[in-house]
């Protein structure tokens, strides 16, 4: 028989103020090792490795408290808990408030900036996690300074639970910078060596780092940017590393690097993994007064990414629960050459991704094709071929008609039940070639696996077939009688090939 043990941080070893919270962090686990498991249920899509915190936020408007645990599930195996914060933590009465909106919101997003873990990212082959645990970012609802300084920082585990490591410091660098998207995800190298990341250098300027997954972990400061401040409701900043090939990054910076970039425009840099060749490759949009919202890599190949357009008015410039009001358009670039794949003129197109052949590109809207699949305008996964033919809604969720409108006054933005739901952050999970996505839709609704107000992450097949909700967090919950709220949810989130990609 398989045996489960968690050796847990002696409590006796804690400062009275930092009793509220213990680190768990798991040294061995129930599963194998790998990115292997049992084969998927028939029909269903399948998948590799999936890391997910489950953050679960519960109080009345006296006192509430806040917890987390970080799970991954091995293909079709029971999720394993490899590190939690295992005694709630209280939360003062803003806190409280804040997880109710939160919850009310469907915005389980944020908990990658309101908890205490950050970044997460699986290695290509789904072998390896490596997470971020710090309460030092102000953004948190854990009270600071709980965790020792042992219990935070940057560390790396087996799928199965086993060979736990520490590998470099927490980043100081927030996970949710002014008015930009959390950007919890760490980026593995092809080999599954390395792990790439922002960080702050010794002059408090945004820098790429990588950590060493094999030779004893340690942080390697690869860019010296000169410090850059986004102009005012710009989400731009040095951002979103991803791997172009074994020894390139590639990253998104405002920064003036080499003196090339001195007015501060959203550029798309690379640099060797041992520091040199830094280099700016300019996104070839030549559209002026536009904005690159997600980085691609300079690979050789197609890659797919968002740009904000400065005109004309989105048409759904008046929706409720976000937006910048600037249209959002999908791209495709080889690096030199650029295609607009998409013409919806909303507020509200998200996660461009690449198919495994590289023909096809997925991403979600909430725009209307007009033969009668999205009446509501609700937010669905659609794909389209790369040279913009051949557009294709995938997915066909909805909450049915609105009160108000005959739309839904969200679309692909976050907001209470009944008023539409999202679906974003959708992936290429590499090594089953499955879609996976977050949203608020419930397209199991009355099952045992039913989201009637929450988040949850999905995995389908690319042509929509075989959906399956992988998660079942309770979502948020109101009891009247005791006048208690709670809210449960899975964030952040890391499959092998995922990318920050908003």
């Amino acid at each position: 028989m398989l045996r489960c043990a968690l050796q847990r941080m002696n409590a006796s070893r804690l400062p009275p103020r930092s009793s509220a919270l213990l680190l768990a962090l798991a040294l061995a686990a129930c599963g194998g090792g790998g990115g292997s498991g049992t084969q998927p249920l028939p029909g269903l899509a399948a998948i590799s490795t999936l890391a997910y915190v489950v953050s679960d936020c519960r109080g009345s408007q006296k006192d509430g408290t806040i917890r987390q645990s970080l799970q991954i599930r091995q293909a079709d195996r029971a999720a394993i808990t490899v590190a939690e914060a295992d005694v709630m933590s209280p939360l003062s009465l803003d806190g409280v408030a804040r997880c109710q909106d939160i919850g009310e919101r469907r915005e389980g997003s944020r908990f990658g900036a309101y908890g205490v873990f950050h970044r997460l990212g699986v290695s290509p082959d789904g072998s390896q996690v490596a997470f971020e645990v710090t309460d030092d970012d102000p953004s948190t609802l854990f009270a600071p300074n709980t965790l020792l300084p042992q219990q935070k920082g940057i560390f790396a585990v087996r799928a199965d639970g086993t060979d736990l490591r520490p590998l470099a410091p927490a980043s100081r660098e927030s996970v949710e910078p002014p008015n930009a998207a959390p950007a919890t995800t760490f980026a593995f190298s092809p080999d599954g060596r390395l792990i790439a990341y922002t960080d702050r250098d010794d002059q408090d300027a945004v820098q790429i780092f990588t950590a060493d997954l094999v030779n004893g972990g340690g942080r390697t400061q690869v860019t010296h940017l000169p410090p850059a401040t986004p102009p005012a409701g710009s989400p731009a900043r040095t951002c979103c590393p991803n791997f172009a090939d074994a020894q390139t990054i590639s990253f998104l910076t405002i920064a003036n690097v080499d003196g090339t970039n001195p007015d501060g425009d959203a550029v798309n840099a690379t640099v060797k993994t041992d520091g040199t060749g830094q280099m700016v490759t300019r996104p070839p949009v030549g559209i002026p007064g536009s904005q690159v919202v997600t980085t691609f890599g300079i690979t050789g190949k197609l890659n797919p990414f968002l740009l904000r357009l400065p005109t004309p008015a989105p048409v759904n410039l008046n929706q409720a629960g976000g937006g910048l009001g600037q249209i959002q358009e999908v791209f495709v670039t080889d690096g030199v050459n650029v295609l607009q794949l998409t013409r919806f003129q909303r507020q509200d197109t998200w996660s461009p991704t690449l198919s495994a052949d590289g023909q096809r590109v997925f991403f979600s809207a909430s725009a209307d094709l007009r033969d009668g699949k999205n009446l509501y305008q609700d937010c669905q996964v659609f794909s389209i071929d790369v040279l913009g033919d051949d557009l294709r809604q995938v997915t066909n969720f909805t909450e049915g008609a609105y009160a108000g409108g005959s739309y839904s006054p969200t679309g692909c933005h976050s907001g209470r039940r009944a008023n539409g739901c999202t679906v974003f952050s959708t992936g290429r999970d590499t090594p089953s070639d499955t879609l996976l996505f977050y949203s608020t839709c419930d397209p199991f609704k009355g099952s045992n696996v039913s989201n009637p107000y929450g988040d949850q992450l999905f995995a389908m097949h690319p042509d929509g077939t075989g959906l399956r909700q992988l998660t079942n967090t309770q979502g948020y919950q109101e009891d009247p009688t005791s006048h208690t709220a709670s809210f449960e949810t899975p964030f952040p989130w890391a499959h092998p090939g995922q990318e920050d990609n908003d």
